[in-house]
């Protein structure tokens, strides 16, 4: 999820600033100070009750659940990301969390709301993501997110994509085949199985350290990242944003 809310919220910074310089400087700061915030470490996953969050959809979280236990997912919980609830307030919402019994698929089921907490609902995107962890460290996956709205996948991430609303018996049978493609060309390297609760949320945090060591790397968000999430004609305004950025992180 927070690959998501990163880069959705460095969207809304681009598509508020004008070509003023301190306006520039502010978004770069703002920006940041975001990224650094949605994934340091140390991320607090606290239980979730959905009604707690009446601006979600409970026919989402649902009827995704059904389709996800049709195919022999096992629900596990409801998690909220409380650090990402603090940094982004306007997106606060939970996680539905699923695993296979034997532990090489787990699902995560979300939906966010832009605004909703504020009582100013605006954009609605819901995610169904599926997740293999392999014994080096790496993770397959296979998200209905749009790659324009992510990051970059970190290390060890190989990440393919469906499209929104894919049932969970095709996102498993991509899922699958993704995997069976990766194992294949990458000899003994193994499933990691994540059948329960607290594996689940170890599985989480691992994927924030892999985009943690993805951003020290590349020294922050990519000038080709900052583009991607610019809005149509705003390419040159990302890239002063972004000149801006590594200016300040210097």
């Amino acid at each position: 999820m927070t690959f998501l809310l990163a880069a959705l919220a460095v969207l809304l910074f681009l598509g508020s600033v004008a070509l003023s310089r301190a306006r520039i400087r502010r978004a770069a700061r703002n920006i940041n100070a975001m990224v650094e915030k949605s994934f340091a470490d140390g991320h607090r996953l606290i239980p979730a009750e959905p009604a707690q969050f009446p601006w979600l959809s409970s026919t989402f979280y649902d009827e995704t659940q059904r389709d996800l236990e049709s195919e022999g997912f096992r629900f596990l919980a409801n998690v909220e990301d409380a650090t990402l609830s603090e940094t982004h307030p306007d997106k606060r919402t939970y996680v539905r969390l699923f695993t296979l019994p034997d532990g090489s698929v787990r699902a995560a089921a979300w939906e966010v709301v832009l605004g909703g907490p504020q009582g100013r609902p605006g954009t609605t995107i819901r995610t169904v993501e599926l997740l293999t962890e392999l014994t080096d460290g790496g993770c397959v996956s296979t998200t209905t997110v749009p790659q324009q709205r992510l990051l970059d996948p970190g290390p060890w991430t190989f990440r393919e994509h469906q499209p929104p609303g894919t049932p969970a018996r095709e996102l498993l049978a991509a899922q699958r085949s993704h995997l069976e493609r990766h194992l294949s060309a990458h000899p003994g390297v193994a499933v990691l199985p994540v059948r329960t609760y607290d594996e689940a949320l170890e599985a989480w945090l691992l994927g924030y350290a892999r985009v943690r060591l993805k951003l020290s790397e590349k020294g922050g968000v990519s000038r080709e990242e900052m583009r991607r999430f610019a809005r149509p004609g705003q390419q040159r305004l990302a890239d002063k944003v972004h000149a801006e950025m590594q200016r300040q992180k210097r």
